[in-house]
């Protein structure tokens, strides 16, 4: 972006890239002479300011304001959830369009500190599911992981953030600037509706009702060259990869969370047993998928994951001994599904990779 000064007729500023896998930028000049750029964008790793909002999680696409001043300095780049409305006292406003006219269901001040706020918040939660809230305008500038307390548990309160379900306040993991992630309670009434509240700096931040569900399974992924490759341990104890792959036959440990409540019961925010396993409540089933085939597989465990937190989920499969042959072999997907036969419930993150020789 170059801005030019028409009446000395030199460059007055130049250097500003838009976000790249932009598009549909619209460009403002408020009164001040600043200039507000807006841009729909799909990455999630675009350099923001300090006082930013972060991605919003919601979704693949979003929003990223830029404000440049006169000599072309950066002083605002945040995420929005959704593209706004500008107008020319540097404020951002989001309409909403109804019967007899046009509501403001929302408006950002530019000029001013990011005022702490919330990104889509979720709108169902299973019982021992992670979830992370995000937004803006909260928390310590530097993360704040949670350690166990001497009894073994996790803090419920932690860098002045508090996440409570019905009153009950949940384990927090990590506090960090526009992000808090909690654990959600095991002690959920499934079928009905939960109330959370979400404290930031001492401050209630939100308070809104969220749907109670059996599960919300996702898996954890390992990242690398692809990107759903599985975090995943090859029947030898090594880490699966593409570099070294499962064997025929084998049995591979995949490892996620949200899938629901546990028997025997466990309680959040602390670490599985070694030696007492829990099972998954829902039923589990797995299929395994190739360019040219859907295989359903054995599944040898659904539950406890020894040693680490109870929000984390174990689930053994035992590969077939022979795949039909297509051009894409060595990597295969997995996708899980909990619940009962028309009930399945799978989340867009239960579907991931693994290598087989």
């Amino acid at each position: 972006m170059t801005r030019v000064d028409g009446k000395a007729g030199r460059v007055a500023s130049h250097g500003y890239t838009p976000a790249q896998d932009s598009h549909s930028p619209e460009l403002r000049i408020d009164a001040a002479d600043h200039a507000v750029l807006t841009e729909d964008v799909r990455g999630r790793t675009i350099p923001t300011t300090e006082d930013a909002l972060l991605a919003a999680p919601c979704s693949a696409y979003g929003s990223i304001l830029t404000r440049l001043a006169p000599d072309g300095r950066v002083t605002l780049a945040t995420y929005l959830p959704n593209r706004p409305l500008l107008d020319d006292q540097a404020r951002a406003w989001w309409p909403r369009f109804a019967p007899g006219g046009v509501q403001i269901i929302d408006s950002l001040d530019l000029q001013a500190p990011t005022p702490a706020r919330l990104h889509c918040q979720p709108s169902a939660v299973a019982p021992g599911q992670l979830v992370t809230f995000i937004g803006g305008g909260f928390g310590p500038s530097r993360l704040v992981s949670a350690s166990l307390d001497p009894d073994g548990s996790l803090p419920t309160a932690l860098a002045d953030a508090q996440v409570r379900f019905d009153g009950t306040p949940a384990p927090l993991l990590f506090v960090s600037r526009g992000q808090i992630q909690a654990q959600v309670p095991y002690s959920l009434t499934l079928g009905a509706r939960t109330r959370i509240e979400v404290v930031a700096d001492g401050r209630l931040l939100a308070n809104f009702d969220a749907a109670a569900i059996p599960s919300s399974f996702r898996f954890f992924a390992a990242g690398g060259p692809t990107l759903l490759q599985a975090a995943a341990l090859n029947e030898d104890g090594t880490p699966n990869s593409p570099d070294n792959p499962a064997p025929p036959g084998s049995v591979v440990s995949l490892f996620g969370q949200g899938a629901g409540l546990l028997l025997p019961p466990v309680q959040q925010g602390r670490i599985h047993s070694l030696t007492e396993l829990s099972t998954v409540n829902e039923p589990v089933r797995v299929w395994l998928r190739g360019t040219n085939f859907i295989l359903p597989l054995e599944v040898t465990y659904a539950g406890s994951a020894p040693g680490v937190s109870t929000a984390v989920t174990q689930i053994n499969i035992r590969l077939p001994e022979e795949l039909p042959e297509g051009p894409a072999r060595r990597e295969t997907g997995i996708s899980v599904f909990l619940g009962t036969p028309g009930r399945y419930f799978m989340a867009p993150d239960a579907q991931v990779t693994i290598a087989m020789r």
